[in-house]
Protein backbone atom coordinates (compact mmCIF):
# COMPACT_ATOMS: atom_id res chain seq x y z
CA UNK A 1 0.00 0.00 0.00
CA UNK A 2 1.86 3.64 -1.18
CA UNK A 3 1.87 6.03 1.80
CA UNK A 4 0.00 8.80 1.84
CA UNK A 5 1.67 11.97 -0.18
CA UNK A 6 0.79 14.52 2.60
CA UNK A 7 2.22 14.26 6.40
CA UNK A 8 -0.34 16.48 8.73
CA UNK A 9 1.09 17.52 12.38
CA UNK A 10 -0.98 16.08 14.81
CA UNK A 11 -1.16 17.17 18.64
CA UNK A 12 -3.28 16.71 21.82
CA UNK A 13 -5.36 19.74 22.13
CA UNK A 14 -7.95 21.23 24.63
CA UNK A 15 -11.19 21.65 23.93
CA UNK A 16 -14.01 24.30 25.89
CA UNK A 17 -17.29 23.48 24.91
CA UNK A 18 -20.17 26.08 25.03
CA UNK A 19 -23.37 26.10 26.77
CA UNK A 20 -25.74 28.61 25.29
CA UNK A 21 -27.47 30.93 28.05
CA UNK A 22 -30.25 32.08 26.35
CA UNK A 23 -31.49 34.74 24.17
CA UNK A 24 -31.80 36.97 27.84
CA UNK A 25 -28.34 36.22 29.01
CA UNK A 26 -26.39 36.27 26.02
CA UNK A 27 -25.94 37.53 21.96
CA UNK A 28 -23.43 37.08 19.37
CA UNK A 29 -22.85 38.80 16.38
CA UNK A 30 -22.42 35.47 14.70
CA UNK A 31 -23.95 32.12 16.04
CA UNK A 32 -20.79 30.65 14.38
CA UNK A 33 -18.54 31.35 16.77
CA UNK A 34 -19.43 29.23 19.54
CA UNK A 35 -21.12 26.79 17.51
CA UNK A 36 -19.02 23.92 18.08
CA UNK A 37 -17.30 25.27 21.06
CA UNK A 38 -13.79 26.76 21.44
CA UNK A 39 -10.04 25.53 21.26
CA UNK A 40 -7.75 27.12 24.58
CA UNK A 41 -4.40 28.66 23.16
CA UNK A 42 -3.15 30.38 26.60
CA UNK A 43 -3.74 32.12 29.00
CA UNK A 44 -2.12 35.67 29.18
CA UNK A 45 -3.50 36.72 33.36
CA UNK A 46 -6.17 35.37 35.37
CA UNK A 47 -9.68 35.71 33.85
CA UNK A 48 -7.94 36.16 30.18
CA UNK A 49 -7.61 33.41 27.62
CA UNK A 50 -6.91 33.66 23.75
CA UNK A 51 -9.40 30.69 22.28
CA UNK A 52 -10.35 29.91 18.63
CA UNK A 53 -13.62 29.27 17.59
CA UNK A 54 -14.03 26.00 16.30
CA UNK A 55 -16.31 26.76 13.54
CA UNK A 56 -15.03 29.82 12.33
CA UNK A 57 -10.85 29.85 13.21
CA UNK A 58 -11.08 33.13 14.49
CA UNK A 59 -8.81 33.90 17.54
CA UNK A 60 -10.91 35.82 20.37
CA UNK A 61 -10.05 37.18 23.58
CA UNK A 62 -12.08 35.85 26.31
CA UNK A 63 -12.26 37.82 29.47
CA UNK A 64 -13.72 37.31 32.49
CA UNK A 65 -15.28 39.87 34.46
CA UNK A 66 -16.20 38.69 37.98
CA UNK A 67 -17.67 40.92 41.38
CA UNK A 68 -15.43 43.13 42.57
CA UNK A 69 -12.78 42.53 45.25
CA UNK A 70 -15.45 43.47 47.81
CA UNK A 71 -18.46 41.16 46.94
CA UNK A 72 -20.19 43.64 44.95
CA UNK A 73 -21.94 42.92 41.52
CA UNK A 74 -21.66 45.17 38.61
CA UNK A 75 -24.49 47.06 37.68
CA UNK A 76 -23.21 47.81 34.50
CA UNK A 77 -20.04 45.76 32.50
CA UNK A 78 -18.61 49.25 31.12
CA UNK A 79 -16.60 46.75 28.19
CA UNK A 80 -20.07 46.06 27.20
CA UNK A 81 -21.78 49.35 28.15
CA UNK A 82 -19.27 50.98 25.88
CA UNK A 83 -18.36 48.90 22.99
CA UNK A 84 -19.68 47.70 19.40
CA UNK A 85 -22.49 45.29 20.66
CA UNK A 86 -25.69 46.56 19.11
CA UNK A 87 -27.07 47.85 21.97
CA UNK A 88 -24.46 49.40 23.72
CA UNK A 89 -25.64 52.49 25.42
CA UNK A 90 -22.27 54.44 24.34
CA UNK A 91 -22.14 52.83 20.80
CA UNK A 92 -18.74 51.99 18.76
CA UNK A 93 -18.68 51.57 15.11
CA UNK A 94 -17.00 48.67 13.74
CA UNK A 95 -14.28 48.96 10.84
CA UNK A 96 -14.76 51.13 8.45
CA UNK A 97 -13.57 52.16 4.94
CA UNK A 98 -10.83 55.46 4.91
CA UNK A 99 -8.52 56.76 2.97
CA UNK A 100 -9.27 53.57 0.74
CA UNK A 101 -8.45 51.06 3.22
CA UNK A 102 -10.71 49.30 5.67
CA UNK A 103 -9.84 50.56 9.31
CA UNK A 104 -10.61 49.73 12.35
CA UNK A 105 -10.43 52.14 15.56
CA UNK A 106 -12.06 50.38 18.22
CA UNK A 107 -11.81 46.32 19.71
CA UNK A 108 -14.92 44.24 18.75
CA UNK A 109 -17.07 42.92 20.93
CA UNK A 110 -18.72 39.63 19.13
CA UNK A 111 -19.66 37.30 22.05
CA UNK A 112 -21.34 37.84 25.90
CA UNK A 113 -22.29 35.94 27.99
CA UNK A 114 -23.88 36.15 31.64
CA UNK A 115 -21.99 32.78 33.38
CA UNK A 116 -23.68 34.39 36.64
CA UNK A 117 -24.87 36.93 38.80
CA UNK A 118 -22.99 39.55 38.22
CA UNK A 119 -20.31 37.71 35.91
CA UNK A 120 -19.50 38.57 32.12
CA UNK A 121 -17.98 36.41 29.66
CA UNK A 122 -16.78 38.54 26.87
CA UNK A 123 -15.19 37.19 23.66
CA UNK A 124 -13.43 39.93 22.22
CA UNK A 125 -11.49 40.27 18.57
CA UNK A 126 -8.04 39.40 18.77
CA UNK A 127 -5.17 41.48 16.72
CA UNK A 128 -1.79 39.61 15.81
CA UNK A 129 0.65 42.47 15.41
CA UNK A 130 0.66 42.65 19.57
CA UNK A 131 0.17 45.79 21.35
CA UNK A 132 1.72 49.33 20.84
CA UNK A 133 4.08 49.32 23.97
CA UNK A 134 5.40 46.03 22.43
CA UNK A 135 6.11 47.29 19.19
CA UNK A 136 7.91 51.03 20.95
CA UNK A 137 10.27 48.25 23.06
CA UNK A 138 11.32 46.62 19.89
CA UNK A 139 12.86 49.83 18.72
CA UNK A 140 13.71 50.38 21.98
CA UNK A 141 15.87 47.35 22.56
CA UNK A 142 17.73 48.55 18.99
CA UNK A 143 18.25 51.61 19.72
CA UNK A 144 15.87 53.01 16.57
CA UNK A 145 13.75 55.81 16.12
CA UNK A 146 10.31 54.73 15.51
CA UNK A 147 9.63 55.26 11.65
CA UNK A 148 7.50 58.99 11.24
CA UNK A 149 5.27 57.90 9.30
CA UNK A 150 4.02 55.72 11.71
CA UNK A 151 4.05 58.60 14.35
CA UNK A 152 2.06 59.99 11.82
CA UNK A 153 -0.11 57.19 10.92
CA UNK A 154 -0.93 56.02 14.94
CA UNK A 155 -1.10 60.18 15.78
CA UNK A 156 -4.24 60.22 13.01
CA UNK A 157 -5.49 56.84 14.17
CA UNK A 158 -6.38 58.56 17.52
CA UNK A 159 -7.41 62.19 16.96
CA UNK A 160 -10.31 60.24 14.26
CA UNK A 161 -10.94 57.90 17.12
CA UNK A 162 -11.51 60.52 20.28
CA UNK A 163 -12.95 62.94 17.99
CA UNK A 164 -15.79 60.14 17.02
CA UNK A 165 -16.36 59.37 20.70
CA UNK A 166 -16.59 62.89 21.86
CA UNK A 167 -18.05 64.03 18.50
CA UNK A 168 -19.87 61.44 16.98
CA UNK A 169 -18.07 62.41 13.25
CA UNK A 170 -16.54 59.24 11.52
CA UNK A 171 -13.27 58.68 10.89
CA UNK A 172 -11.84 60.34 7.37
CA UNK A 173 -15.20 62.81 7.71
CA UNK A 174 -15.80 66.12 9.03
CA UNK A 175 -19.52 65.52 9.96
CA UNK A 176 -20.05 65.75 13.62
CA UNK A 177 -23.33 64.63 15.15
CA UNK A 178 -25.89 67.49 16.87
CA UNK A 179 -26.44 66.83 20.41
CA UNK A 180 -24.08 63.58 20.67
CA UNK A 181 -23.73 62.14 24.13
CA UNK A 182 -19.32 61.98 24.68
CA UNK A 183 -18.14 58.81 24.58
CA UNK A 184 -14.62 59.01 27.01
CA UNK A 185 -12.26 55.90 26.76
CA UNK A 186 -9.87 57.42 29.98
CA UNK A 187 -7.24 54.81 29.86
CA UNK A 188 -5.74 55.68 26.01
CA UNK A 189 -1.91 54.18 27.02
CA UNK A 190 0.36 51.97 24.47
CA UNK A 191 -0.49 48.74 25.79
CA UNK A 192 -4.56 49.65 25.63
CA UNK A 193 -3.82 50.07 21.47
CA UNK A 194 -3.58 46.86 19.36
CA UNK A 195 -2.06 46.39 16.22
CA UNK A 196 -3.27 44.39 13.38
CA UNK A 197 -1.92 43.09 10.12
CA UNK A 198 -4.59 41.82 7.65
CA UNK A 199 -4.06 38.42 6.58
CA UNK A 200 -2.84 37.01 3.19
CA UNK A 201 -3.25 34.40 0.86
CA UNK A 202 0.66 32.76 1.63
CA UNK A 203 1.08 32.34 -2.21
CA UNK A 204 0.48 35.74 -2.54
CA UNK A 205 3.27 37.21 -4.04
CA UNK A 206 4.52 40.80 -2.28
CA UNK A 207 4.65 43.63 -4.97
CA UNK A 208 8.05 45.30 -5.46
CA UNK A 209 7.64 48.29 -3.17
CA UNK A 210 6.16 46.22 -0.67
CA UNK A 211 3.02 46.04 1.04
CA UNK A 212 1.19 49.38 2.43
CA UNK A 213 -0.41 47.35 5.38
CA UNK A 214 2.95 46.43 6.75
CA UNK A 215 4.06 49.67 6.84
CA UNK A 216 0.57 51.29 7.66
CA UNK A 217 -1.56 48.20 10.22
CA UNK A 218 -4.78 49.09 11.89
CA UNK A 219 -4.15 50.54 15.21
CA UNK A 220 -7.29 49.82 17.31
CA UNK A 221 -7.99 51.17 20.72
CA UNK A 222 -9.32 48.67 23.54
CA UNK A 223 -10.22 48.53 27.22
CA UNK A 224 -12.89 50.68 28.08
CA UNK A 225 -12.66 49.41 31.57
CA UNK A 226 -12.14 52.85 32.82
CA UNK A 227 -14.30 54.29 30.18
CA UNK A 228 -17.49 56.68 30.84
CA UNK A 229 -20.53 58.78 29.24
CA UNK A 230 -21.56 62.07 30.08
CA UNK A 231 -23.49 62.39 32.65
CA UNK A 232 -22.46 59.12 34.22
CA UNK A 233 -23.15 58.94 38.13
CA UNK A 234 -19.53 60.09 39.61
CA UNK A 235 -19.60 57.67 42.34
CA UNK A 236 -19.60 54.56 39.27
CA UNK A 237 -16.39 56.51 37.42
CA UNK A 238 -13.10 54.86 37.81
CA UNK A 239 -9.32 56.38 37.72
CA UNK A 240 -8.39 55.91 34.35
CA UNK A 241 -5.22 57.12 33.45
CA UNK A 242 -4.92 59.65 35.44
CA UNK A 243 -5.96 58.79 38.65
CA UNK A 244 -9.01 61.37 38.16
CA UNK A 245 -12.10 59.12 40.20
CA UNK A 246 -15.66 60.58 39.67
CA UNK A 247 -14.65 62.74 36.93
CA UNK A 248 -14.78 62.27 32.92
CA UNK A 249 -13.34 65.20 30.93
CA UNK A 250 -12.19 65.97 27.79
CA UNK A 251 -8.79 66.23 28.36
CA UNK A 252 -8.43 62.39 29.75
CA UNK A 253 -8.45 60.98 26.42
CA UNK A 254 -7.33 64.14 24.58
CA UNK A 255 -3.63 64.82 26.44
CA UNK A 256 -3.37 60.82 26.66
CA UNK A 257 -3.15 60.65 22.79
CA UNK A 258 0.03 63.50 22.85
CA UNK A 259 1.50 60.54 25.54
CA UNK A 260 1.17 57.83 23.74
CA UNK A 261 3.28 60.00 20.75
CA UNK A 262 6.11 61.31 23.17
CA UNK A 263 6.34 58.02 24.24
CA UNK A 264 6.72 56.60 20.51
CA UNK A 265 9.21 59.15 19.73
CA UNK A 266 11.33 58.83 22.62
CA UNK A 267 12.26 55.03 22.14
CA UNK A 268 15.26 55.96 20.66
CA UNK A 269 16.41 58.30 24.04
CA UNK A 270 18.18 56.34 26.79
CA UNK A 271 16.87 55.97 29.79
CA UNK A 272 19.43 57.48 31.85
CA UNK A 273 18.34 60.62 29.98
CA UNK A 274 14.53 60.53 31.06
CA UNK A 275 14.30 57.93 33.88
CA UNK A 276 11.35 56.81 32.94
CA UNK A 277 9.69 59.90 33.26
CA UNK A 278 8.91 61.01 29.78
CA UNK A 279 8.08 64.10 31.21
CA UNK A 280 12.00 64.64 31.48
CA UNK A 281 12.80 64.88 27.97
CA UNK A 282 11.90 68.31 26.38
CA UNK A 283 10.23 67.65 22.66
CA UNK A 284 12.79 70.28 21.30
CA UNK A 285 15.82 67.75 21.86
CA UNK A 286 14.19 64.69 20.69
CA UNK A 287 16.40 65.04 17.56
CA UNK A 288 19.53 65.48 19.54
CA UNK A 289 19.78 61.62 20.86
CA UNK A 290 19.18 60.18 17.04
CA UNK A 291 22.01 58.47 16.09
CA UNK A 292 23.93 59.33 13.21
CA UNK A 293 23.20 57.72 9.77
CA UNK A 294 19.21 58.20 11.21
CA UNK A 295 16.22 60.22 9.79
CA UNK A 296 15.87 62.80 12.46
CA UNK A 297 11.94 63.65 12.78
CA UNK A 298 10.64 66.89 11.23
CA UNK A 299 9.89 70.34 12.30
CA UNK A 300 6.16 69.65 11.62
CA UNK A 301 6.25 66.79 14.12
CA UNK A 302 8.62 68.55 16.92
CA UNK A 303 6.29 71.57 16.79
CA UNK A 304 3.38 69.41 17.09
CA UNK A 305 4.68 67.74 20.18
CA UNK A 306 5.79 71.18 22.05
CA UNK A 307 2.28 72.31 21.69
CA UNK A 308 1.48 70.46 24.54
CA UNK A 309 4.36 70.97 26.59
CA UNK A 310 3.03 72.93 29.85
CA UNK A 311 5.06 75.20 31.58
CA UNK A 312 7.14 73.08 34.56
CA UNK A 313 6.24 70.00 33.15
CA UNK A 314 9.02 67.72 34.62
CA UNK A 315 7.44 68.23 37.85
CA UNK A 316 3.35 68.86 37.72
CA UNK A 317 1.45 66.32 36.62
CA UNK A 318 -1.64 67.46 34.10
CA UNK A 319 -4.13 67.54 37.04
CA UNK A 320 -2.55 69.89 38.65
CA UNK A 321 -2.40 73.30 39.13
CA UNK A 322 -0.71 76.46 39.03
CA UNK A 323 -0.41 80.12 38.75
CA UNK A 324 -0.73 81.85 35.75
CA UNK A 325 1.42 84.96 34.61
CA UNK A 326 -1.92 87.04 36.76
CA UNK A 327 -1.22 85.06 39.94
CA UNK A 328 -4.65 83.06 39.09
CA UNK A 329 -4.29 79.32 40.04
CA UNK A 330 -5.35 77.79 36.60
CA UNK A 331 -5.59 73.58 35.87
CA UNK A 332 -2.94 72.20 34.00
CA UNK A 333 -5.14 70.52 31.45
CA UNK A 334 -6.19 73.83 30.33
CA UNK A 335 -2.76 75.05 29.39
CA UNK A 336 -2.59 72.06 26.51
CA UNK A 337 -4.58 71.64 23.01
CA UNK A 338 -8.19 70.74 23.67
CA UNK A 339 -10.15 69.04 20.88
CA UNK A 340 -11.25 71.70 19.14
CA UNK A 341 -7.46 73.03 18.60
CA UNK A 342 -6.52 69.16 17.81
CA UNK A 343 -9.89 69.18 14.86
CA UNK A 344 -8.83 72.43 13.73
CA UNK A 345 -5.22 72.63 13.50
CA UNK A 346 -3.55 68.77 14.46
CA UNK A 347 -6.28 66.79 12.25
CA UNK A 348 -5.55 68.48 8.66
CA UNK A 349 -1.76 68.44 9.10
CA UNK A 350 -1.98 64.46 10.53
CA UNK A 351 -3.67 63.79 7.64
CA UNK A 352 -1.54 65.32 4.89
CA UNK A 353 1.56 63.94 6.10
CA UNK A 354 0.03 60.40 6.15
CA UNK A 355 -1.38 61.10 2.77
CA UNK A 356 2.11 62.24 1.62
CA UNK A 357 3.87 59.04 3.06
CA UNK A 358 1.13 56.49 1.67
CA UNK A 359 0.66 58.18 -1.86
CA UNK A 360 4.40 59.87 -2.13
CA UNK A 361 4.21 62.75 -4.91
CA UNK A 362 6.34 61.75 -8.17
CA UNK A 363 7.78 58.65 -9.04
CA UNK A 364 6.84 56.01 -5.98
CA UNK A 365 10.41 54.56 -5.30
CA UNK A 366 10.64 50.49 -5.61
CA UNK A 367 10.81 49.30 -2.01
CA UNK A 368 9.08 51.86 -0.38
CA UNK A 369 6.24 50.37 1.45
CA UNK A 370 9.39 47.89 2.01
CA UNK A 371 11.57 51.27 3.97
CA UNK A 372 8.85 52.06 5.85
CA UNK A 373 8.04 48.43 7.50
CA UNK A 374 7.03 48.13 11.02
CA UNK A 375 5.79 44.62 10.54
CA UNK A 376 9.15 42.89 11.58
CA UNK A 377 7.96 43.80 15.39
CA UNK A 378 4.51 41.30 14.74
CA UNK A 379 4.65 39.05 17.78
CA UNK A 380 4.96 35.03 16.73
CA UNK A 381 1.46 33.61 15.54
CA UNK A 382 -0.28 31.77 18.29
CA UNK A 383 -1.06 28.57 18.44
CA UNK A 384 -3.56 26.12 20.56
CA UNK A 385 -1.67 24.78 23.54
CA UNK A 386 -0.60 21.49 23.36
CA UNK A 387 -2.98 19.51 26.11
CA UNK A 388 -1.63 17.29 29.11
CA UNK A 389 -1.67 13.54 29.02
CA UNK A 390 -2.99 11.56 31.66
CA UNK A 391 -5.86 12.44 34.86
CA UNK A 392 -4.93 15.78 36.02
CA UNK A 393 -6.98 16.88 39.96
CA UNK A 394 -9.06 20.30 40.36
CA UNK A 395 -8.03 22.39 42.68
CA UNK A 396 -10.50 20.71 45.41
CA UNK A 397 -8.58 17.64 44.47
CA UNK A 398 -11.01 15.43 42.18
CA UNK A 399 -9.42 13.86 39.42
CA UNK A 400 -11.00 12.89 35.88
CA UNK A 401 -10.63 11.40 33.11
CA UNK A 402 -9.26 14.27 30.24
CA UNK A 403 -10.29 12.07 27.78
CA UNK A 404 -13.91 12.75 28.61
CA UNK A 405 -16.21 13.84 31.17
CA UNK A 406 -15.64 13.71 34.58
CA UNK A 407 -17.23 10.49 35.01
CA UNK A 408 -15.37 9.14 31.61
CA UNK A 409 -18.29 8.72 29.46
CA UNK A 410 -18.44 9.83 25.93
CA UNK A 411 -14.66 11.46 26.07
CA UNK A 412 -13.18 9.15 23.60
CA UNK A 413 -14.51 10.35 19.94
CA UNK A 414 -10.81 10.10 18.23
CA UNK A 415 -11.24 7.77 15.07
CA UNK A 416 -8.89 4.49 15.26
CA UNK A 417 -6.17 6.82 13.06
CA UNK A 418 -6.18 9.42 15.57
CA UNK A 419 -5.99 6.83 18.34
CA UNK A 420 -3.02 4.97 16.20
CA UNK A 421 -1.28 8.42 15.43
CA UNK A 422 -2.07 9.38 19.39
CA UNK A 423 0.08 6.32 20.45
CA UNK A 424 2.50 6.74 18.12
CA UNK A 425 3.63 9.94 18.31
CA UNK A 426 3.02 10.98 22.14
CA UNK A 427 4.02 9.15 25.42
CA UNK A 428 2.05 9.32 28.12
CA UNK A 429 3.87 12.00 31.35
CA UNK A 430 5.02 10.99 33.81
CA UNK A 431 6.70 7.81 32.95
CA UNK A 432 9.73 5.76 34.67
CA UNK A 433 12.97 7.20 33.65
CA UNK A 434 14.51 3.91 34.08
CA UNK A 435 12.58 2.92 30.89
CA UNK A 436 14.44 4.86 28.61
CA UNK A 437 17.12 5.59 30.79
CA UNK A 438 17.01 9.89 31.88
CA UNK A 439 16.10 13.00 30.01
CA UNK A 440 20.14 13.15 28.83
CA UNK A 441 19.42 9.85 27.06
CA UNK A 442 23.26 8.86 28.46
CA UNK A 443 21.29 5.81 31.09
CA UNK A 444 22.72 7.26 34.27
CA UNK A 445 20.87 7.54 37.15
CA UNK A 446 23.22 8.55 39.83
CA UNK A 447 22.10 10.96 42.07
CA UNK A 448 23.93 14.59 42.40
CA UNK A 449 26.28 13.71 45.77
CA UNK A 450 27.50 10.27 43.11
CA UNK A 451 28.52 12.87 40.37
CA UNK A 452 30.32 15.36 43.17
CA UNK A 453 32.41 12.35 44.58
CA UNK A 454 33.46 10.97 40.93
CA UNK A 455 34.45 14.52 40.37
CA UNK A 456 36.53 14.34 43.60
CA UNK A 457 38.24 11.25 43.00
CA UNK A 458 39.25 12.55 39.27
CA UNK A 459 41.22 15.46 40.27
CA UNK A 460 42.96 13.60 43.02
CA UNK A 461 43.82 10.84 40.80
CA UNK A 462 46.36 12.31 38.04
CA UNK A 463 45.71 9.62 35.49
CA UNK A 464 43.57 10.22 32.10
CA UNK A 465 40.23 10.29 32.31
CA UNK A 466 38.07 8.51 29.12
CA UNK A 467 35.99 11.29 27.34
CA UNK A 468 32.36 10.33 28.27
CA UNK A 469 30.43 8.90 25.73
CA UNK A 470 28.76 11.37 23.35
CA UNK A 471 25.26 11.89 24.26
CA UNK A 472 22.17 11.30 22.13
CA UNK A 473 19.84 14.23 21.91
CA UNK A 474 16.51 13.53 23.24
CA UNK A 475 13.69 16.08 23.48
CA UNK A 476 12.28 16.51 27.17
CA UNK A 477 9.12 14.84 27.60
CA UNK A 478 6.39 16.60 28.33
CA UNK A 479 5.54 17.61 32.03
CA UNK A 480 2.71 16.90 33.40
CA UNK A 481 3.01 19.51 36.19
CA UNK A 482 3.02 21.90 33.77
CA UNK A 483 -0.13 20.67 31.72
CA UNK A 484 -1.59 20.96 34.48
CA UNK A 485 -0.90 24.20 35.95
CA UNK A 486 -1.62 26.05 32.54
CA UNK A 487 -5.63 24.68 32.63
CA UNK A 488 -5.58 25.73 35.90
CA UNK A 489 -7.55 28.94 35.08
CA UNK A 490 -9.99 26.92 32.88
CA UNK A 491 -10.56 24.18 35.90
CA UNK A 492 -11.39 27.08 38.16
CA UNK A 493 -14.08 28.25 36.07
CA UNK A 494 -15.71 24.87 35.58
CA UNK A 495 -15.33 24.67 38.98
CA UNK A 496 -17.46 27.85 40.15
CA UNK A 497 -19.49 28.45 36.66
CA UNK A 498 -20.48 24.82 35.84
CA UNK A 499 -23.23 25.64 33.96
CA UNK A 500 -21.66 27.25 31.70
CA UNK A 501 -17.92 26.70 31.55
CA UNK A 502 -18.32 22.85 31.15
CA UNK A 503 -15.22 20.29 31.41
CA UNK A 504 -12.59 20.99 28.73
CA UNK A 505 -11.51 17.48 27.38
CA UNK A 506 -8.74 16.74 25.18
CA UNK A 507 -9.09 16.54 21.56
CA UNK A 508 -7.03 15.63 18.77
CA UNK A 509 -5.37 19.08 16.30
CA UNK A 510 -4.42 18.34 13.06
CA UNK A 511 -2.35 20.55 10.51
CA UNK A 512 -1.76 20.34 7.26
CA UNK A 513 1.85 20.81 4.87
CA UNK A 514 3.18 23.61 7.06
CA UNK A 515 4.51 26.62 4.42
CA UNK A 516 7.37 28.39 4.95
CA UNK A 517 7.58 32.12 5.13
CA UNK A 518 10.55 34.84 5.45
CA UNK A 519 11.45 36.24 8.29
CA UNK A 520 10.93 40.03 8.09
CA UNK A 521 14.12 42.40 9.94
CA UNK A 522 14.22 45.67 10.59
CA UNK A 523 14.68 48.08 7.82
CA UNK A 524 18.03 49.32 7.50
CA UNK A 525 18.76 53.42 7.95
CA UNK A 526 17.94 55.90 7.23
CA UNK A 527 14.83 56.40 6.83
CA UNK A 528 12.89 58.32 3.96
CA UNK A 529 12.60 61.82 4.41
CA UNK A 530 8.95 63.24 4.25
CA UNK A 531 8.08 63.06 0.53
CA UNK A 532 6.50 65.91 -1.68
CA UNK A 533 2.96 66.04 -1.07
CA UNK A 534 0.50 63.42 -3.64
CA UNK A 535 -2.66 65.15 -5.00
CA UNK A 536 -4.91 66.50 -2.11
CA UNK A 537 -7.93 64.24 -1.36
CA UNK A 538 -11.31 65.90 0.47
CA UNK A 539 -12.21 64.53 3.07
CA UNK A 540 -15.81 62.21 2.40
CA UNK A 541 -19.01 63.01 4.20
CA UNK A 542 -20.93 60.63 6.00
CA UNK A 543 -23.58 60.54 3.36
CA UNK A 544 -20.82 59.33 0.85
CA UNK A 545 -19.84 55.37 0.03
CA UNK A 546 -18.48 52.98 2.51
CA UNK A 547 -19.75 54.42 6.13
CA UNK A 548 -18.68 50.95 7.16
CA UNK A 549 -20.72 47.72 7.36
CA UNK A 550 -23.36 46.26 9.16
CA UNK A 551 -22.00 43.79 10.90
CA UNK A 552 -19.69 43.06 13.57
CA UNK A 553 -20.54 46.52 15.33
CA UNK A 554 -20.27 48.74 12.21
CA UNK A 555 -23.63 49.98 11.55
CA UNK A 556 -23.88 52.31 8.53
CA UNK A 557 -25.18 52.39 4.46
CA UNK A 558 -23.05 51.65 1.42
CA UNK A 559 -20.78 49.12 3.50
CA UNK A 560 -19.69 45.53 2.97
CA UNK A 561 -20.45 42.70 4.94
CA UNK A 562 -17.17 40.37 4.36
CA UNK A 563 -14.36 41.02 6.25
CA UNK A 564 -11.92 38.11 4.99
CA UNK A 565 -9.36 36.44 7.17
CA UNK A 566 -8.68 38.18 10.50
CA UNK A 567 -6.14 37.22 12.96
CA UNK A 568 -7.31 33.22 12.78
CA UNK A 569 -5.69 30.58 12.16
CA UNK A 570 -7.94 29.39 9.05
CA UNK A 571 -10.50 31.69 6.91
CA UNK A 572 -13.24 33.02 8.78
CA UNK A 573 -16.70 31.43 7.22
CA UNK A 574 -18.85 33.47 5.29
CA UNK A 575 -20.78 36.28 6.53
CA UNK A 576 -23.74 35.37 8.38
CA UNK A 577 -27.51 37.14 7.39
CA UNK A 578 -26.78 38.66 10.93
CA UNK A 579 -23.93 39.91 9.94
CA UNK A 580 -25.25 41.20 6.51
CA UNK A 581 -27.94 43.23 8.05
CA UNK A 582 -27.63 46.87 8.40
CA UNK A 583 -27.22 47.36 12.30
CA UNK A 584 -28.72 51.26 13.48
CA UNK A 585 -26.26 54.05 13.02
CA UNK A 586 -23.62 54.26 15.34
CA UNK A 587 -23.84 56.51 18.67
CA UNK A 588 -25.80 56.01 21.89
CA UNK A 589 -28.55 53.40 22.02
CA UNK A 590 -31.55 54.41 24.37
CA UNK A 591 -32.10 50.67 25.15
CA UNK A 592 -30.08 48.24 26.92
CA UNK A 593 -27.68 45.21 26.41
CA UNK A 594 -29.48 42.27 27.56
CA UNK A 595 -29.75 41.78 31.20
Amino acid sequence: MAARRNHPYRHRGVHIPFVDAGPNNQWSLNDSIQADGFIFCTEFKKNLYLVQSVRTGDLYVNKILERDEDGNLNDEVEELRISTAPHAKGRLIGPQLVRQMWRTYFNELELWQNIADGTSSLYLRFYNGGDLEQLTEHYMEKKRPVPEHFVWHVFLTLIEAVRYLQTGALPGTDDEVANWIPIYNRDIAGNNLFIHYPERNNLEPEPPEGFQTNAFPEVVLGDFGHGALRGDRPEGIAGGRFNEFESAESWHDTYAIFCVIQEMCIAHVPYSVYLGSPGNVECSTINDHIAPGETPYSEDLINTLKLWEFPNRDRLMINESQPDQNGQLVHNSTLVPDLRRIIDEILPLARRMVRKYRRPGGVMPDDWYRQLDVSWTRPKRPMPAAGGNGNSSDENGDSRDHDGDKNGEGGNQQSSDNQEDDSDSIKKDGGDAGEDGDAGGNGDAGEDEDEEEDEEEEEDSGDFVEPPAPVIHKCPEPNPETNRTKLDGLVRLSNEFPDFRPEYRLVILEYQAPVMLDIRSIPPPPGPNVPESPPPTPPRTQRGRGRGRGGRGGGGRGGRAGRGVRGGVSKRASPSALEKRNLPRAGRFEGSYPA
